[in-house]
């Protein structure tokens, strides 16, 4: 395991029941877990047997709201602590604690993949390597979710996590809005929608995107 996710593993651990609180007692601004899952769900018509992966699940909130929409739902979590929390939170579905760059599906395995707060947690480099590995995880005509706080400018390093009241570095890049959309879109997803929140309270803006991964026939997406 690369330092970044171990260093990572140890601040997700140690706050994995401020996140659990948070779970339960979300801020004014904050979107609800309904919102966001059917934000990727709502693309599928026919629901019956997906298959979802969330990565980096947390406290298990999204993939509760995919395994009692009939989903089978597969979550792969670097923090130990937070895995107890998800399989608390959604019972029914698998939990895998490991370093998701470590971890490996079969091709084209899932019908939708949830990464939820979780992309800018890996440097560049990394978060490229890891996008390979969705989009190949990825059933064709799949979709996936993914969001990051939006920044001035795009850089990464190690920084104090400022929205908890633990003082504990992590790594975390920051991503400007059109880099961000840019690198999904070299990942080899086309991006469907765009949505916004501004959580006002934790003053962070974020934008998520949602990718479908697409046949490419001369040069045409079908």
């Amino acid at each position: 395991m690369k330092e970044f996710a171990q260093t990572n593993r140890i601040v997700y651990d140690a706050l994995a029941r401020e996140y659990a609180f948070r779970r339960d007692n979300l801020g004014q601004y904050s979107e609800s877990t309904e919102y966001l899952g059917y934000s990727l769900l709502k693309n599928v018509s026919d629901r019956s047997h997906l298959q979802v992966m969330e990565i980096g699940p947390g406290a298990g909130q999204i993939l509760r709201y995919f395994e009692d929409n009939g989903c089978r739902t597969i979550g792969v979590e670097l923090s130990q602590e937070m895995c107890c929390l998800c399989r608390t939170q959604s019972p029914n579905s698998i939990i895998i604690n490991g370093d998701i760059c470590e971890v490996n599906f079969g091709i084209e395995q899932f019908d939708l993949i949830y990464m939820g707060a979780i992309i800018h947690l890996f440097p560049l480099q990394d978060a490229k390597i890891l996008m390979k590995k969705v989009w190949t995880w990825l059933k064709y005509n799949g979709y996936i979710f993914v969001n990051t706080t939006c920044h001035a400018k795009s850089y990464e390093g190690y920084s104090r996590k400022q929205d908890y009241p633990s003082e504990i570095n992590r790594f975390r890049r920051y991503w400007r809005e059109d880099d961000f959309e840019q690198f999904i879109s070299e990942s080899g997803f086309s991006v469907k929608e765009k949505l916004y929140t501004d959580e006002k309270d934790r003053m962070k803006k974020w934008v998520a995107l949602i990718g479908k991964k697409e046949i490419i026939h001369n040069n045409e997406t079908i």
